[in-house]
């Protein structure tokens, strides 16, 4: 049966499940206790762990050291879904009326790899898998739960990273780099995703997960959310919009600085700087004649090629694309739906300024699940503001 999410007397049941932190298989028994009163688990498309959650907990049933794998049931649609497995990553509380009372901190198991740091240096050379890699990365680790079946991260059933076959043609790094010693392995794991144009995030089971980055703006929407549908999940009065719209630059200026050697045995060399420049349309509403005052953006150019003048406005007319497109974001609070970070949806919007009205295409940037009551805060960003910036 289908779910109705707008059924606001539907039961939902939150199960927490003790894993054993050695293997990800093993469930341990369920976990006694739990207040979900200040419970909460939330995902993040650009946080460096993806996701998180606190836990209250009352008494001493948390076998201390092991994972934590939340489950979510909806009894009266047969319906039954994992909100994720976590790490306990710290476990503190307070004594009331003889009873101790925890706030465990969830933590996703790519916690495992920000203090697992490299030992030796680490040369990547341009070419290698990026699978290959990633193996050596999680192999070499003390994340015993992630490395006991890395013979393959492909066509396994029992693997523990899962990789999306559609990256054949992406699996190999674009261009070398060193990995320090003293390096995390989780920011690793984000240098090796960036060069072969991947991005790393984790399974509801607590799995690293690779695949290639999707264009937002044309990926199919999930879910419908109108703010008019009588029967609608949005809660009243909790919609908000923000925008960047009024710090758009109208000009951005490009410098490059580069040591010029002199011709002939005894020629000195001299540093040349070389600066680019693009302006908005007169037309734009950003323009300084309709503005009434200008905001430049100013940044440097590590590499220039061929180091000219003309090469600097082209990137300079490229750099102003990105930093012209408005910023959109929406923030509301909704009765549960099966939303995560990176999910696309389609918020239809029927008041306010005529240039924020209709269907606005939006991702995901945020959610977070009040566990008590299974109420959602969620910001929406509008994919056509796209991405000044990723992981």
């Amino acid at each position: 049966m289908a779910v109705d999410w707008a059924d606001t007397s539907a039961e939902h049941v939150i199960r927490v499940v003790m894993v054993s932190q050695t293997n990800l298989n093993d469930q341990l028994g369920e976990l006694d206790g739990v207040e979900l009163s200040g419970s909460s688990v939330e995902w993040g498309y650009y946080t460096d762990l993806r996701c998180g959650g606190k836990l209250r907990v009352r008494g001493e049933g948390w076998k201390r050291g092991t994972f934590l794998r939340i489950y979510h049931d909806m009894p009266d649609y047969g319906f039954s879904e994992t909100l994720g497995t976590y790490i306990v990553a710290n476990d503190n509380g307070s004594e009331e009326n003889g009873t101790w009372v925890y706030e465990l901190e969830l933590k996703s198991t790519l916690q495992m790899f920000v203090e697992d740091k490299l030992k030796r240096p680490w040369v990547i050379a341009k070419g290698a898998s990026v699978i290959d890699c990633l193996k050596q990365v999680i192999g070499g680790s003390g994340a015993h739960s992630m490395r006991k079946t890395l013979a393959s991260l492909e066509g396994s059933t029992d693997t523990k990273v899962e990789v999306d076959t559609s990256l054949s043609e992406e699996k190999q790094a674009n261009t070398a780099q060193i990995m320090k010693a003293g390096q995390g392995r989780l920011e690793c794991m984000f240098a090796l995703c960036s060069m072969s144009n991947n991005r790393l995030d984790v399974n509801e089971w607590g799995n690293p997960t690779i695949a290639k980055r999707r264009n937002l703006a044309s990926t199919e929407a999930k879910y419908r959310i109108d703010l008019a549908d009588a029967r609608g999940v949005v809660v009243d009065g909790s919609l908000k919009r923000t925008t960047d719209w009024l710090s758009i630059p109208d000009t951005v200026v490009v410098e490059h600085t580069y040591t010029k050697e002199g011709e002939g045995g005894n020629s000195s060399s001299e540093q040349v700087e070389l600066y680019g420049e693009a302006h908005v349309a007169a037309s734009d509403s950003h323009a300084v004649a309709n503005r009434g005052y200008s905001i430049v953006h100013f940044e440097s150019l590590q590499n220039l090629n061929p180091k000219t003048s003309q090469r600097a406005n082209e990137e300079a007319q490229r750099s102003l694309k990105l930093q012209t497109t408005e910023l959109v974001e929406w923030e509301l609070e909704t009765t549960y739906l099966p939303l995560r970070a990176g999910d696309v949806v389609e918020l239809v919007v029927h008041s306010g300024p005529t240039e924020y009205r209709g269907v606005r295409k939006c991702f995901v940037k945020d959610a977070e699940v009040e566990l008590q009551h299974m109420t959602m805060k969620l910001t929406l960003k509008e994919t056509a503001s796209g991405d000044k910036g990723d992981d």
